[in-house]
């Protein structure tokens, strides 16, 4: 029986070929989308111009052209911020992951002296003031001009029965308050954090970011610093 003769694919020419393609459609989307029967930017532009009154002897080029340029400067914008997301998201990711769901106070204010025993010699302060009436603690965590406010609420189960339990449901600012924020849900939980530059370098806000992505449950085991937490400090810092 003779040999069967098989062909040879070039690999080389089939990645050329996918190239072209793959150029070829991502032309016609963009086509498509800007002059396509069903374009979008087709619509809106043709959505502002209904909105201006037509005379033929006084429309003029320069009115089209604002329009049009308004009309792109919304889709840039657009596309900008759909591009920010997309690289900020697997940021914030990378600092989101690994932490016990059962917390206690204490892991908190130790996490903080471990982000910030570089930083300076300040002394360390902490408050924890109860807001009866609407069930949650008023939390102040600080050193020097580092200053963390934020509010632990009560968790619905602990409410009925045992000792309460608290988790934060967004983030601190760490000075001036009042400052733009960005909502990022992951894995179904919902998170608001400060919107400025550098936040991700905060490790402190990072590590609080993990309490509300992992849906810790935080249980009061202290109000304050422990000395004994500063065994490896030239002496205590805390109040």
């Amino acid at each position: 029986m003779e040999n069967q003769i098989l062909p040879q694919l070039d690999i080389s020419i089939l990645q050329q070929k996918a190239n072209e393609y793959a150029m070829a459609g991502a032309t016609k989307t963009i086509e498509d989308f800007y002059a396509g029967y069903n374009s979008p930017f087709r619509k809106a532009v043709e959505d502002e111009l209904k909105k201006v009154s037509i005379d033929t002897h006084k429309i003029a080029l320069p009115d089209i052209i604002g329009i049009l340029n308004e009309q792109l400067t919304k889709k840039i914008d657009e596309i900008a911020n759909e591009a920010i997301a997309k690289s900020f998201v697997p940021l914030v990711n990378r600092f989101l992951t690994g932490l016990n769901k059962e917390l206690l106070f204490s892991d908190v204010l130790k996490e903080f002296i471990e982000v910030t025993k570089e930083d300076s010699d300040d002394h360390y302060e902490v408050s924890v003031e109860p807001n009866y009436r609407h069930n949650w603690l008023n939390v102040n965590i600080s050193k020097g001009e580092m200053n963390y406010e934020f509010t632990l609420h009560q968790t619905f189960a602990s409410e009925r029965s045992g000792p309460p339990k608290y988790h934060l449901l967004s983030l601190p600012y760490n000075s001036e308050k009042h400052k733009p924020t960005m909502k990022l849900s992951i894995d179904g939980v919902k998170l608001e954090m400060p919107f400025t530059s550098g936040i991700l370098e905060d490790r402190f806000i990072s590590y609080l970011a993990k309490t509300i992505i992992s849906q810790c449950e935080i249980t009061m085991d202290c109000k304050d610093f422990d000395e004994e937490w500063f065994h490896d400090e030239d002496g205590c810092h805390c109040h």
